[in-house]
């Protein structure tokens, strides 16, 4: 029970590293985008 409880947890901290590197990601190539635009 409690191991699985620690898995858990391990799995929402990478959810949480994958959703900032994909929102980084995104905001660069949206800044690189709009540098391009303008």
């Amino acid at each position: 029970m409690h191991r699985s409880e620690h898995e858990k947890n391990h799995y929402d901290h990478d959810m949480l590293v994958i959703w900032a590197s994909t929102f980084s990601a995104l905001l660069i190539i949206g800044a690189t985008l709009l540098m391009l635009v303008i």
